[in-house]
């Protein structure tokens, strides 16, 4: 039973007792209800009208990919689908409403059929089923995640980048913006390689010098071949640190080149036909 209150005053929470011809239909509660506010009271189940539900659930490919600040968030879709089978026993048509569960975050998809109304907690269908017949109803509500990760903790050989680099993507400066931010990426890569490589020379030389300085206070004055290994060894390490901190230096001209170029926010879409599938 629909229920407005035309009172001009407030109704206050209880029971009700439906009567239809005079006779006793059912009982309902009805909370507090403001002037002109209008209710739907479920008063008594109707034997002659059978509901099947049948839930389905699906996500969409990643159809949009968004760069802010580094964080690559690859966006889909989550689709979820509900069927309302409604079945009317009886000789008479049924008005049959059906309520759908509202979830924040949710919402009906493009071209999805309208509801009725919609409340805190549901969208309302309403569907006129005739006698000894049944109606369909397909209620189809969509929500938008995102997987995201930082391009700056990623190496530019992992899958999530090299998926992106395979995509069709509708914006080509967004395409142009990430080849640029996976090219610093393998350069940095080959600069954080160098800087390892350096330090571990830098070590061995190390070793030698000290092993060399050992040998000098044992042997005393026949220890000259030693001693020259001693200086070479200190050039060597001089040139090495020279290049570790020219390597560090260009390490660090890059990561904030890296850092501007995704300082900003930029996104694109997937077009609709891809090489690869997600």
């Amino acid at each position: 039973m629909r229920l407005v209150n035309t009172t001009g005053l407030t109704l206050e929470a209880g029971p009700v007792t439906v009567m239809e011809n005079e006779s006793y239909a059912g009982e309902c509660l009805l909370d507090v209800l403001k002037p002109d506010d209008k209710r739907i009271l479920p008063y008594a189940l109707d034997q002659s009208v059978s509901v099947v539900v049948r839930d389905d659930y699906q996500r969409s490919p990643v159809w949009k990919v968004r760069i802010t600040d580094g964080i690559i968030a690859c966006l889909f879709k989550q689709i979820s689908k509900r069927r309302y089978i409604v079945e009317n026993l009886s000789s008479v048509k049924k008005a049959v409403f059906v309520e759908h569960p509202y979830k924040d975050g949710w919402t009906l998809t493009p071209g999805s059929r309208e509801a009725e109304e919609i409340t805190r907690n549901f969208y309302r269908f309403r569907l006129e089923v005739d006698d000894h017949s049944s109606r369909e109803l397909e209620v189809q509500t969509e929500s938008e995640s995102a997987e995201s990760y930082s391009l700056f903790n990623v190496s530019h050989q992992h899958n999530h980048v090299q998926w992106l680099l395979d995509q069709n993507f509708k914006d080509e400066d967004f395409m142009k913006l990430l080849r640029s931010a996976i090219g610093i990426k393998a350069e940095l890569a080959r600069l954080s390689d160098e800087g390892r490589r350096i330090e571990a020379e830098i070590a061995a030389e190390e070793n030698n010098q000290n092993r060399a300085r050992e040998n000098v206070k044992t042997l005393g004055a026949s220890a000259d071949r030693f001693k020259e290994a001693i200086e070479n060894s200190e050039d060597r390490i001089v040139e090495l640190q020279e290049n570790l901190k020219k390597v560090r230096a260009e390490q660090a001209a890059r990561e904030r080149q890296l850092k501007d170029l995704l300082s900003t926010q930029v996104e694109s879409e997937l077009a609709s036909e891809q090489p690869a599938s997600v």
